[in-house]
């Protein structure tokens, strides 16, 4: 077989093996990213907004189940702006990194819509 050739059928060979990589490796920061905003909700959230997001906070709230993922992302991130916020909030939002909110919001947005 001529090298161009056979270059070109090792390529299209391993191609598939070589793409299916990043999309696996994507898939397993997914996978830890998600778990991380399990873990932050569970410590910070759940008492208020529910196990599964659909709890309004004191009653008052967006249930979270139904908020989109960009929504929850600039709450949080209005959060970590000084200002005027209800306490029980600033207690749970304070300290959170661009990670953390990004974990959470990933987390959020797994939950079954209404």
């Amino acid at each position: 077989m001529p090298r161009p050739l056979a270059v070109a059928l090792a390529f299209l060979v391993l191609l598939p093996g070589i793409a299916a990589a990043p999309a696996a490796a994507n898939a397993a920061d997914d996978a830890a990213l998600i778990e991380h905003g399990k873990s932050l909700y569970a410590e910070r959230c759940k008492a208020c907004h529910g196990g599964d997001g659909r709890m309004k906070a004191l009653g008052r709230s967006k249930r979270l189940a139904e908020v989109p993922m960009d929504e929850v992302v600039a709450k949080l991130r209005d959060y970590q702006a000084p200002g005027e916020h209800k306490a029980m909030q600033d207690k749970m939002k304070s300290g959170l990194s661009d990670e953390d909110i990004a974990a959470l919001a990933a987390y959020v947005e797994t939950f079954p819509k209404p």
